[in-house]
């Protein structure tokens, strides 16, 4: 399948979802996944009031930003596809990212619920640090956040706060959150995966949404 094929049927979905057009989402699933996942969450999320928009491709994987209108009721929140191979592709399984109000949360107090959420809010605090570093072109806090091993993943990184107007995290699942970057008018999203290094969290992994694909 060509990069243009996903980004085609990614393209889609986001049509599908904007119009809350039940069927013509199914009709871009594969079968199990609809039986197994895509119905009852997308029974969930429609109708949807806000915009859909698609932030990026990157190989057999699309990345879907979908934020409430002002006023409405809902969060804001990303979708991940996995597409298939075939022509045209389906999606066979996707990822959601939120975000919870870390604030809101420990002033709560819920020691159960702290317990639960204790590796999302690591990491949103890791990735909101991040943000502030490439808004701030803080070059060598950048580095800082990636672990030691990885020279090649801290270079991209320092190269990116070097050309950062704009940064925003956009959600989180576990220890993996999405920050939106932006160089001027361009933009990428990219997933962070951190993992702990004593008191604190460091990056891993990097993966790129981008419209390029």
């Amino acid at each position: 399948m060509e990069p243009d094929g996903f980004t085609q049927a990614a393209n889609a979905l986001v049509k599908g979802l904007s119009a809350g057009d039940a069927e013509r989402i199914r009709a871009l699933a594969a079968p199990e996944f609809w039986e197994r996942a895509g119905e009852s969450d997308y029974a969930e999320r429609l109708p949807v009031n806000g915009t859909v928009e698609l932030l990026g491709t990157l190989g057999d994987r699309s990345l879907l930003l979908v934020t409430p209108s002002p006023g409405a009721d809902g969060r804001r929140y990303a979708l991940e596809q996995a597409w298939s191979a075939d022509s045209p592709p389906r999606v066979v399984d996707e990822r959601l990212f939120t975000l919870v109000d870390a604030t809101r949360v420990r002033a709560e107090g819920d020691a159960e619920r702290l317990a639960q959420l204790a590796t999302k809010l690591a990491a949103q605090d890791a990735a909101e640090a991040l943000a502030v570093a490439l808004a701030d072109n803080d070059i060598e806090a950048v580095r800082a956040m990636v672990e030691p091993e990885h020279v090649e993943i801290a270079g991209r990184e320092a190269e990116r706060a070097a050309r950062a107007t704009r940064a925003e995290l956009v959600g989180s699942v576990g220890p993996r959150t999405l920050v939106r970057v932006w160089s001027g008018d361009a933009d990428a999203t990219l997933e962070y995966l951190w993992r702990p290094h004593g008191d604190r969290l460091q990056i891993a992994f990097v993966r790129e949404f981008s419209r390029a694909g």
